[in-house]
């Protein structure tokens, strides 16, 4: 016969197991999904490694590319003069240009966020009509007879062939306008273009899908989602080179499994 001192352990335990139970199954649930989803996880990593996966520019017959900003790294990048020579340097040389829009649409290359350092003008060339940029002159570059030089505009160049085009516009309209300033002076396939915001980079994509396109933040921003789960390999190929400027200043911003995956699909950098 069972004492009632033991009898009220046993209840007791019974009591506790009831409470207890359910924390452990659940626990024990959580930790077999935890397990599963480990193995399913690191299965699907080794199923994305093993597809081949290269950026179009990697097998592109006539490269490697070698990226340049115009001008010797002293002079002014933006002159004329620098511009134009960087356009005509031939090879595998591809001059880096920044474009930016004056208030009514006229596309000049510049890459300056104001008009102070290099030139009389005063502010953002977005924000100024064309026929006042017209104006402007260099404070610090003259022509050989003497006289001021002053912007370039896309409509002055001849022949845009093979170059990477950097636009900082944010609304999606001035693609189209890109699309027209630039009219049959294109490359008809080796023309790169790169934006920091998304929305205009889809866009000028839907506009020219023949053009190679560059990483954005937001893209950029996805793969490194993606690496948080080791799923890296699945992020998404709608790029086809990457820009190393201020904001990603070396490789060493790339979370590492980001940045052997550029490695892998052999995504050209460019600094």
């Amino acid at each position: 016969m069972i004492s009632e001192e033991n009898s009220n352990k046993i209840n007791k335990f019974q009591m506790l197991r009831s409470i207890v139970w359910p924390y452990v199954r659940l626990l024990s649930i959580g930790l077999s999904v935890l397990i599963m989803g480990t193995i399913a996880l690191y299965a699907a990593r080794q199923v994305g490694l093993s597809w081949t996966l290269t950026s179009p520019l990697a097998s592109e017959a006539s490269g490697p590319w070698v990226f340049r900003l115009p001008g010797d790294g002293e002079s002014n990048p933006f002159s004329r003069p620098a511009i134009l020579a960087a356009l005509n340097a031939g090879g595998t040389s591809v001059p880096v240009l920044e474009l930016r829009a004056s208030q009514d649409g006229v596309w000049y290359f510049w890459g300056e966020d104001d008009l102070d350092l290099w030139t009389n003008g005063h502010g953002r060339i977005e924000m100024l009509p064309s026929s006042e940029i017209e104006k402007l002159r260099w404070l610090k570059e003259e022509t050989e007879a003497g006289g001021p030089v002053p912007l370039l505009s896309i409509a002055e160049v001849a022949d845009l062939n093979r170059v990477a085009l950097i636009v900082r516009h944010k609304d999606p309209a001035f693609a189209r306008s890109l699309v027209q300033a630039l009219g049959e002076r294109e490359s008809p396939k080796m023309t790169f273009a790169f934006s920091p915001y998304h929305i205009f980079n889809r866009e000028l994509r839907k506009l020219r899908p023949n053009w190679y396109f560059g990483a954005d933040q937001a893209q950029l921003s996805q793969w490194h989602l993606f690496a948080a789960f080791g799923l890296e390999p699945f992020a998404s190929s709608d790029f086809d080179w990457i820009i190393l400027d201020l904001e990603n200043a070396s490789p060493a911003h790339f979370a590492p499994r980001v940045w052997q995956e550029i490695l892998r699909r052999k995504i050209p950098a460019i600094w």
